[in-house]
């Protein structure tokens, strides 16, 4: 053997003999934040995960999710991917303007959350509020000959499916039309996150009002904050480039306003929809509403009516709960994927003045798991 294929054999040996020994000595984190993700843990060894494959599976995941040096190795496969010419990675695009854009896929449950949200309909009147996503007020940002899904297409279709299986009680929020109107005004989505911003979500507040009737509330009259000027949210942790860099998360709130909030899960009462915790972690979105939460109670005494408002609803309802608030003095806000009991059975034991809103973005809906919950 040559010289030099010796040298090349015995430095690859090294590397490899490196790498296990520092997968064995190096402490295993549990969640990474690059990923905003737990990372695999260790599989149980029993006879039965041996026979039915689970063991090594697991073993392949976890020696998968702590490799040494792990996050280096994911950004320089991305970056070698880029170079090539791919605008992909982790089901997300990298726009031509630097954004980032979850890849729309085309729906396989429509059916599934129509039946749920008619289903509460024939019990009480009900308010829906879809919500598209970025690549719909952004379709320039996809990469060429990227695919897309059209979502206005979509939303159309299932109001019309609603309204006509509702019985007359349903109301509809043509949330795509304002956000249209205001698409080159305020920043709308962000560009690392699939959420919509606060100001998206006022956009979103201004258009239920009008469904409703109600006189909504001028922004000026909130405090806009920039909470962080160094937010990087879940399309981010998904694409896997964690040199990007991060942009500003907005909170907003109206002055003079006593709120009670109330997480029935955990008992703990506050004043703020926001847990300010967050903002110095990775997971900075949720400091909207404490994160996860099956039941939260908010209450505000000095509101404009004696209304009570349920919210059933996905993550982004709870940037668009703080312009709610001065509208109705009880606001009982449900997550379907960790409430256990029928939200039905919730909204028939709080008495008439009861409005009942579903909101969910239209990229999730397909695939929320909590969807089943809706009745």
């Amino acid at each position: 053997m040559p010289k030099s294929d010796r040298i090349l054999a015995f430095i690859l040996c090294a590397l490899v003999l490196t790498c296990a020994i520092a997968f064995l000595l190096l402490p295993k984190n549990t969640v990474s934040e690059d990923e905003n993700r737990t990372l695999a843990a260790f599989p149980d060894l029993s006879a039965s995960s041996l026979l039915d494959g689970s063991f090594m599976t697991g073993l392949q995941d976890y020696t998968t999710d702590h490799f040494p040096v792990r996050g280096f190795f994911v950004q320089l496969k991305v970056r070698a991917d880029l170079l090539t010419g791919m605008r992909e990675s982790g089901g997300v695009y990298l726009g031509c303007d630097g954004s980032l854009i979850d890849r729309a896929d085309v729906h396989q449950n429509d059916a599934r959350f129509l039946s749920r949200v008619t289903a509460l309909a024939q019990k009480t009147p009900v308010t829906l509020m879809l919500v598209p996503t970025a690549v719909t007020l952004y379709p320039e940002r996809l990469p060429s000959y990227a695919p897309n899904i059209d979502e206005a297409h979509l939303i159309e279709n299932l109001y019309q499916e609603f309204d006509a299986a509702s019985a007359n009680t349903a109301r509809i929020v043509d949330t795509l039309s304002k956000l249209r109107e205001f698409s080159d005004t305020y920043p709308l989505y962000y560009r690392t996150d699939h959420h919509w911003t606060i100001y998206g979500a006022y956009m979103g507040y201004l258009a239920y009002c009008e469904t409703m009737g109600i006189a909504s509330l001028p922004l000026s009259d909130y405090t806009v904050t920039a909470a962080s000027d160094d937010f990087r949210g879940s399309l981010y942790a998904r694409f896997g480039d964690y040199s990007l860099p991060g942009e500003t998360l907005w909170l907003a709130e109206l002055p003079g306003q006593n709120l009670t909030v109330t997480y029935h899960d955990t008992g703990e009462v506050t004043h703020s929809l926001y847990n300010r915790d967050y903002l110095t972690k990775r997971d900075q979105h949720s400091a909207f509403l404490n994160n996860l939460h099956d039941l939260v109670t908010i209450e505000n005494p000095d509101a404009l009516s004696d209304r009570t408002l349920v919210v059933i609803k996905d993550s982004y309802a709870n940037s668009m709960l703080p312009f709610l608030t001065a509208h109705y003095r009880t606001i009982c806000v449900i997550d379907p994927r960790y409430y256990k009991s029928a939200p039905s059975e919730l909204i028939a034991g709080l008495g008439e003045d009861v409005d009942t809103l579903v909101l969910y973005n239209v990229g999730t809906m397909d695939d929320d798991a909590g969807v089943g919950g809706i009745f």
